[in-house]
């Protein structure tokens, strides 16, 4: 039976929940990894990848550490991010298929925001389907660039 339960306990009604011991652990695992998850984006730089690298969300602290606008939304992609001097072109769809086949990815490396370069640190982890399909790849961003032992003309906002 879902919901609760009144039992009286002595003098007082006490409510109790009549759920099976695994399914309130699952129902609070839920709400705390939608916590988790609001967190995240409250404190954190978050972009959404398709599983072709085309960004299909970026959260308010990316878009604002990046300088990306709503009208850059619809064409940016992981290489756009990463630079497309960043190696050679196989490089970058490679090191794509990579993250994108769901191995857990973190590096350290220069990404490129609107009218500047920063160093971050960046982990990417591709969401799978039940069928082991990638769906979405997230990727968690922390600039590192006040810190960075890169030569700080590279990098000046």
């Amino acid at each position: 039976m879902l919901g609760f339960l009144r039992i009286w306990q002595g003098d007082a009604l006490a409510q109790s929940d009549a759920r099976p011991e695994s399914e309130r652990t699952h129902y609070s695992d839920r709400e705390d990894r939608r916590g988790l998850m609001q967190s995240l984006d409250a404190s954190q730089c978050l972009i959404w990848y398709n599983p072709e690298g085309r960004v299909l969300e970026a959260n308010q602290n990316a878009r604002a550490l990046l300088g990306i606008r709503d009208a850059d939304m619809d064409d940016l992609t992981f290489e756009d991010l990463i630079g497309h001097d960043a190696g050679n072109p196989r490089y970058r769809r490679s090191l794509w298929a990579k993250i994108a086949a769901g191995g857990l990815q973190a590096e350290e490396r220069e990404l490129v925001a609107r009218n500047h370069k920063i160093w971050a640190s960046v982990t990417y982890a591709a969401l799978k389907t039940p069928t082991g399909e990638t769906r979405r790849v997230f990727a968690l961003i922390i600039d590192l660039t006040p810190w960075s032992a890169q030569p700080k003309g590279i990098f000046a906002k």
